[in-house]
Order: structure tokens, then sequence, then C-alpha cells
């Protein structure tokens, strides 16, 4: 569904940006901190970018 890849791109996006600011590592960064979003973390991204389109619309 293109809504759920867009949000999963969204998500890790977001998290690349904080991940790796520069001043992190892969040494210093969990395996828990840069895995992949969870499903119900990409459903609340979607309902958000929903949410931000419909009022974009109004």
């Amino acid at each position: 569904e293109p809504l759920f890849q867009l949000a999963f791109a969204s998500l890790i996006l977001k998290k690349d940006q904080v991940l790796w600011n520069g001043a992190n590592t892969a040494r210093n960064v969990s395996v828990q901190d840069a895995s992949f979003p969870t499903k119900a973390a990409i459903l609340t991204e979607m309902k958000t970018l929903t949410a931000k389109e419909k009022e974009r619309l109004e």
C-alpha cells in the first residue's frame, strides 16, 4: 500500500536524521535504535500523515 510505504520511509528518514547526526558512529548506536520501525509505529505514522493531508486540503 502506498501510504504504508510512505509512512515507513518517513520514519526511516526521521530516525536516520537523529541517529546519524555527525556525532554518532555505528559503535555507539544500539541495534534497537537502528532497527526498522514496528508495524504499530508505521500505522501511527499513517494516521499522522493522513491527518496532515486532510488539514492541508481544508
